[in-house]
């Protein structure tokens, strides 16, 4: 209950978790780039150190002829190939689809804009008076 309270007295901005502000400099390109706040890099970089551990094993036993874990065909080729054209399809089908989104919210702002112009004309058409001509 006392936690709803001061939920209650927060900033509109601090209750939604979604809506940030992300403010940057955009003369400084390596602050952009090595920014925390609203930046993927605390969820991506784990992953990244992850993926250089995994590939500096890899080929430290390669070097050290302890065993090969490399794959010699082009099988892991041709699957990322794949996988990697099946992710940008499905990014570029996402873009085209909230594009068509705006689109069809902007052709309603412009019809919802038209009718309030057509009912602002009926509405005031028998009014004669001098408020109504200015």
């Amino acid at each position: 209950d006392n936690d709803s309270s001061n939920n209650n007295n927060a900033p509109a901005t601090s209750r939604s978790p979604y809506k940030r502000d992300v403010d940057y400099d955009g003369e400084n390109h390596m602050s952009v780039i090595f920014q925390i706040y609203g930046s993927v890099w605390p969820t991506v970089l784990p992953w990244c150190i992850a993926t250089m551990l995994v590939a500096v094993t890899v080929w430290a036993l390669r070097a050290h002829d302890i065993v090969d874990l490399t794959i010699a065909s082009s099988t892991g080729h041709s699957f990322m190939s794949i996988l990697v054209s099946f992710l940008i399809v499905t990014r570029t089908t996402i873009t085209y689809n909230r594009f068509m989104e705006a689109r069809q919210h902007l052709a309603d702002l412009y019809r919802n804009s038209r009718e309030i112009v057509h009912y602002t004309c009926v509405l005031t058409s028998q009014n004669t008076s001098n408020k109504a001509k200015q």
